[in-house]
């Protein structure tokens, strides 16, 4: 059997994982475990915890939210380089970089089982690409196939062991009655809108559900081991067939994509093809209503002469290939040393380096084999490279949700007005519908329901399920990022706010709109006027944003409401209107509030300014900027991946490639100008050296320090600014029309310019909002 097609599938699935994490880690980790965020994973450029290597951090880019914000965004373009190229240097480059993100051992990272089997896949994924420097691609090594199936055997054995181990150890008694999923779906981490008809549905179907999922989990993984070619194909369609159905019943992540990956190692060449000509014959029929069979035409003589043609090719390819193996040992010694021998060296060191993976992942197989079958297996890994791990997970299961609740109030307002301060997906308002976000993950989500719905239930079960009790214990155990983030929002951090669900211009009311003499709003009037460098003293501005006075922390029960619920529903104090008693809505979620206790935090502006002076939380950060550099980087791959020697000049795509680097760079640098600073400074101090030599520049005698710091004080408030952006997408755009019209029509070449088109509207909103 062949496996060239499965092995382009595999990298591609893996490519897919690596965009997922690299795009939330620039997206969300600096606000999460940066140096300024809520639960800080390094400080002054060194690592909280150690004990694991981070190859990237430590050897080449240092730590820090520069570097970090910079790594992942590399990720990106590396993912992206993978799944086009199908190189095993940009699945090695890819693993590396993951790899020093996970092993930072941030706590909204590295617990997560997806994170480690990413790691676990992309390694195979190196040894799964044809070797480097060769003119021809090798075949894909079976043994390295062979291990992404016993990856899908172990991963879903331990799935299942985990959900029949002891009670108490993390095994829940519901799955051996096969009731667990009338409670899964609304106390799972992130229910989605089909999560609601899923838990409504008759309770044989939630048996019926309970049992497939120990038959997916404790036998279809030894069928997938089995010698038959039949067997081991149903088995990866069935458990595929599984992934896609869980995709729909919750946010995981991307979690199912990893899980479904290695079952892809089952299928070959003829399976793959087959079934792609079915899909594209049904494609045709659909769009273009002509009858095509087996991706040919359906004449019978066109047919006959295509199989013919095809004989042919075989027949002289296998004959140009015997005439050169048959003149390989007439060549001269000289070329026989130069070319020959090194590339059988190289040849035979590929084959040795296979085998050689295949006996250490077969040595490193026995420890998770021995938490499989332990009494209570979990979730855990046994390196620090993440070569092997076990999936011991969703063993437990909630019967009740736990949900913490967030309000704001402004002083402005009436004292008893509180809106929610909703979380981006997990329930809060009972009429807001859930949200879709797979396989995007919200890490503040997914940590807030592991220190809170998925722990609490064991404080009401030991307060005798006292509400009233367990409501002032759980108030006491809040997590502290939660806390954190609360005091963040409080003082204005907009990164953090980023992270709720709330919008900006809600959350933070423009001063302006804010008419009122509390002394409360004066302080913080005060401490945020700007300071004009002419008149040294201060004036107020209209553009100041003044954030919540305060926020109060309670505690829910949620559970779905039932789709006959009456369409207008009383509101509960935490999200009553002064002017509104009831919202005409049907409600999504029913709640009842744990106790009466609750957690109320107001801010002191003083111990506030001294805080934010001290550290600084990149207060000037654009929502936009990084759309900017997702736009810049998904363009330039545009940019190398539709650029054809013969076609297309040089000149114009390396124009593209430079302009694409400095925008990316400019919007990178924004939220650092300190350290833009400090990596231009050596040049223009050059450029002050030669200046020396030529007088006739200087204009007048002005000191060289002085003259430096002008130099980057112009640099800073000009150079690094949306404005300039704005610009060089104008410039951008011109460039690829030139580059795009000279190329034939294709899928990419028309949503090539479309890309750009957004990517013009979004400088053109970050410089307006700037310039404002």
């Amino acid at each position: 059997a062949q496996y060239e097609k499965v092995r382009s599938l595999l990298l591609k699935g893996c490519a897919l994982c690596y965009l997922c994490g690299n795009l939330v880690s620039a997206i969300q980790h600096r606000s999460l475990w940066g140096e300024h965020g809520l639960t800080p994973a390094f400080r002054s450029g060194r690592k909280v915890r150690d004990g694991r290597p981070t190859p990237v951090f430590e050897y080449l880019l240092g730590y820090g939210d520069l570097q970090l914000e910079l790594l992942s965004w590399c990720g990106v373009l590396l993912a992206l380089c993978l799944a086009k190229y199908e190189s095993a240097v940009a699945a090695g480059l890819s693993w590396v970089c993951y790899l020093s993100v996970v092993n930072v051992q941030a706590d909204f990272t590295y617990s997560y089982g997806w994170e480690w089997l990413t790691c676990e896949a992309g390694f195979l994924a190196i040894f799964l690409c044809s070797p480097p420097f060769l003119r021809e691609s090798q075949p894909a090594p079976f043994l390295v196939i062979w291990l992404f199936r016993w990856l899908a055997f172990r991963s879903l054995l331990g799935m299942g062991m985990s959900k029949l181990g002891e009670l108490g150890d993390g095994a829940s008694a519901c799955w051996r009655d096969l009731t667990c999923t009338t409670t899964h779906y609304f106390t799972q981490p992130i229910p989605n809108p089909f999560s609601r008809f899923f838990h409504f549905l008759p309770e044989f179907v939630h048996k019926t559900v309970a049992a497939m999922t120990f038959f997916e989990q404790i036998v279809l993984p030894f069928v997938m081991l089995v010698p038959w070619r039949c067997a081991r194909i149903a088995a990866g369609l069935c458990e595929i067939f599984f992934q896609f159905c869980m995709f729909w019943t919750g946010n995981y992540a991307w979690m199912n994509i990893a899980r479904a990956l290695p079952c892809l190692a089952l299928f070959d060449d003829e399976f793959v093809t087959t079934v792609g000509r079915s899909l594209s014959s049904w494609w045709i029929r659909l769009f273009s209503g002509e009858r095509v069979e087996g991706g040919d035409n359906v004449n019978g003589k066109e047919k006959k002469r295509f199989r013919v043609k095809k004989k042919l090719k075989d027949r002289v390819k296998k004959s140009v290939e015997e005439t050169e193996r048959s003149r390989r040992p007439e060549a001269g010694f000289v070329s026989a040393v130069l070319f020959y021998a090194p590339l059988q060296i190289y040849q035979l060191a590929y084959k040795m380096s296979l085998i050689s993976l295949f006996l250490f992942m077969t040595y490193k197989s026995k420890d998770p084999l021995f938490e499989l079958f332990s009494p209570a297996p979990r979730i855990n890994n046994y390196d620090n490279y993440f070569f092997m791990t076990s999936q011991g997970v969703f063993s437990s299961i909630n019967s009740i949700r736990i949900q913490p609740v967030l309000e704001y109030q402004h002083n402005y307002l009436h004292h008893n007005y509180y809106q929610p301060l909703d979380f981006k997906c997990l329930p809060g308002s009972p009429h807001r519908t859930p949200c879709f976000v797979s396989p995007y993950h919200q890490r503040l989500d997914w940590q807030t329901w592991i220190h809170t719905t998925a722990s609490f239930e064991n404080i009401l079960r030991d307060n005798h399920n006292d509400k009233f009790e367990a409501g002032s214990k759980m108030i006491q155990e809040t997590p502290s990022f939660l806390t954190t983030l609360i005091e963040r929002i409080l003082e204005g951090d907009e990164n953090a706010a980023r992270l709720m669900g709330v919008r900006l211009d809600k959350l933070y009311i423009n001063h302006s709109n804010a008419t009122t003499g509390d002394n409360n709003v004066t302080l913080f009037e005060k401490r945020m006027r700007k300071l004009t460098p002419t008149t040294k003293s201060f004036v107020p501005s209209e553009s100041v944003k003044i954030p919540p006075q305060k926020i109060r922390l309670r505690y829910y029960f949620y559970a779905f409401a039932p789709y006959d619920a009456d369409e207008t529903m009383p509101v509960p104090d935490s999200h009553r209107d002064t002017s509104k008693h009831q919202l005409a809505l049907k409600p999504f979620w029913n709640e009842d509030r744990v106790g009466h206790e609750q957690y109320e935090y107001e801010l002191d502006r003083k111990r506030d300014e001294h805080r934010r002076r001290r550290t600084g939380y990149y207060a000037e950060s654009s929502q936009w900027r990084h759309w900017i550099c997702g736009l810049s980087i998904l363009s330039s791959f545009f940019s190398i991946g539709n650029y054809d020697r013969k076609r297309d000049s040089a000149i114009p795509v390396a124009a593209l490639l430079s302009l694409h680097l400095v925008v990316f760079t400019i919007a990178l640098f924004y939220d650092y100008p300190e350290t833009w600073v400090r990596a231009v400074r050596p040049v223009v101090e050059r450029l002050v050296v030669v200046r020396r030599f030529l007088p006739s520049l200087h204009g007048s005698m002005i000191p060289e320090e002085d003259l430096v710091g002008a130099f980057l004080r112009r640099v800073d408030q000009e150079f690094i600014s949306y404005a300039v952006v704005r610009t060089l997408t104008y410039v951008l755009l011109v460039v690829r029309a030139l580059v795009i019209g000279r190329r034939r029509a294709s899928f990419w070449n028309v949503f090539e310019p479309l890309v750009m088109i957004y990517f013009t509207y979004v400088t053109w909103r970050a410089a307006s909002e700037e310039e404002l």
